[in-house]
């Protein structure tokens, strides 16, 4: 399992952030629908993947949930909405804790597992989030 550096997360959130522009999702109501139908994605030049799923969530609700999944890193970023509780959130995982996320756990090799809430939940929001994490490691 390797580490993700800064530069890494950065990295994925532009990849996420593009991969939901290829599927045209500009919507809280898109992303549940592509959730809903369980897509997963993969890449012709990596094992990486991603995963759209609806997960249990929050009192008895579920989560619309998009993954981005690396084979020796885990889930390094994933985004969710959970529209009858009325919240988005990005988790992400990293080596040095970044701004505005608060740290709930560390994993084994030392990654931070850190999480950013929106209240009341909006798409913007987490596509604002994914534009924001690529911009952390520009000079």
């Amino acid at each position: 399992m390797n580490q993700i550096t800064i530069s890494r997360l950065s990295k994925v959130a532009l990849i996420l952030w593009d991969v939901l522009l290829d599927q045209r999702i500009d919507s809280i109501h898109d992303l549940i629908a592509d959730c809903e139908s369980e897509q997963k994605l993969s890449f012709r030049d990596s094992d990486d993947r991603i995963e759209f799923s609806m997960r249990p969530s929050n009192s008895g609700t579920m989560a619309a949930t998009v993954s981005y999944i690396s084979p020796g890193q885990g889930i390094p970023i994933e985004a969710r909405v959970n529209q009858v509780l009325s919240y988005s959130m990005v988790v992400i995982k990293c080596t040095e804790e970044i701004p505005e996320y608060s740290t709930f756990l560390t994993d084994r090799i030392g990654n931070l597992i850190q999480e950013k809430r929106f209240i009341p939940g909006n798409y913007i929001h987490i596509s604002n989030e994914l534009r924001r994490l690529y911009s952390l490691s520009k000079p």
